[in-house]
């Protein structure tokens, strides 16, 4: 499962600006948070970067690709 401490490891984190790495850490504890136990389980995180306005994360669930717009700490889609 993976664990917010290992961040840093996301393809592209080390890419974002101060305001953007601040933004991302507070989405993924509250995406984590309202991810049930399997699925937190299941989460595998790819990379981020920020685009046009929003961050955009790539990760895999369930051995699938997905990804989401991330426009802040609660605001995804």
């Amino acid at each position: 499962m993976f664990n917010i401490k290992d961040i840093e490891t996301i393809k592209g984190y080390s890419k974002l600006n101060d305001k953007s790495k601040i933004l991302f850490k507070a989405f993924l504890i509250n995406y984590m948070d309202a991810q049930g136990t399997e699925a937190k389980e299941s989460l595998v995180p790819i990379s981020v970067e920020y685009v046009d306005g929003y961050l955009r994360f790539d990760y895999k669930r369930y051995g699938r690709k997905n990804w989401v717009h991330v426009k802040g700490s609660n605001t995804w889609y």
